[in-house]
């Protein structure tokens, strides 16, 4: 079912929540690259297998990375929490609730390019020793800087990993930025998010 784009405008902004937004660096804005991101906390979550196991202090960071169709990056440019806040309650939503919520996403979304994903991630790594692929799952373990993460490509979207510092998954960021410029990364537990490509470089009319 497609929803023409002013119900999806309309959804978007009944969906409430009482938060304050805050604004935070995910990275440091002395590396190469950093990405700008809405939090509503600082708090850093631990995960074992998937699970939240301590807050404060942890090192595991997981990211579903979406490919937001470009109208709606255009409408929505300055106002993502908007588009977090439904994926959000999706995520919140039980399974029998979660119909209309997975159609609106669907509309507001592309599916991931699969092969063309595979193909640039193996153009740019394939030749560093700390680089792995096994089918869909590409790896990096930076071991001297302590820096780990896997990505999972997906049909709707791609599912990061990372732990240690920030090297290996900035890695995959600039990568899948280069690609396109409407990719949005979502860490429902630490309530962060925001476009790989910087702000500033984003040219929307």
């Amino acid at each position: 079912m497609n929803f023409p784009i002013d119900l999806v405008v309309v959804l978007l902004h009944g969906i409430s929540y009482s938060i304050q937004l805050l604004n935070s660096c995910l990275f440091d804005k002395n590396s190469v690259s950093f990405f700008r991101f809405q939090t509503i906390n600082s708090q850093v979550v631990h995960y074992n297998k998937g699970k939240v196991v301590k807050i404060g202090g942890g090192e595991m960071r997981q990211y579903q990375i979406y490919l937001i169709e470009e109208e709606f990056a255009s409408h929505y440019f300055g106002r993502e929490s908007k588009i977090y806040q439904l994926f959000l309650e999706y995520e919140k939503m039980s399974c029998e609730k979660k119909a209309l919520l997975r159609q609106q996403i669907d509309f507001v979304t592309r599916p991931i390019p699969s092969l063309k994903i595979h193909q640039i991630l193996e153009a740019y790594l394939t030749k560093r020793v700390d680089y792995t692929m096994q089918r869909n799952v590409h790896a990096l373990q930076i071991r001297n800087l302590q820096s780990e993460a896997q990505l999972v490509v997906h049909d709707r979207y791609i599912l990061l990993e990372a732990s240690g510092s920030f090297e290996a998954e900035t890695m995959f960021f600039e990568i899948l930025r280069k690609y396109d410029s409407c990719f949005l990364a979502m860490d429902f537990t630490a309530n962060r998010y925001g476009w790989l490509n910087p702000i500033k470089e984003r040219k929307f009319v």
